[in-house]
């Protein structure tokens, strides 16, 4: 998806690194929000799926001054997803 404004957010964009990993970025508007100017936020499906808790945690202790955002978790019926499991975070 390119970086442009969609329904959800002002400023988003998806892409697909050299690695395979798929990174969502969400620019804020650093003059009125509190959110970080840049918001990192990695989808985990497929074989990976089920990691993205394990994954937040990780970063969480790499990069100093960092903080949780939002923890979306699956809701019952949100298949083929365990309920509780993290959708996503940023």
């Amino acid at each position: 998806m390119q970086l442009q404004q969609y329904p959800f957010s002002e400023r988003y964009g998806w892409v697909l690194d050299k690695y395979g990993l798929s990174w969502q970025l969400i620019l804020s508007d650093p003059k009125g929000e509190e959110r970080p100017f840049i918001v990192p936020s990695l989808m985990f499906v497929g074989k990976v799926y089920g990691k993205a808790e394990e994954a937040v945690n990780f970063y969480l202790s790499v990069f100093k001054n960092s903080k949780r955002g939002i923890v979306a978790r699956y809701r019952k019926g949100q298949e083929p997803d365990k309920e509780g499991t993290v959708m996503f975070s940023d």
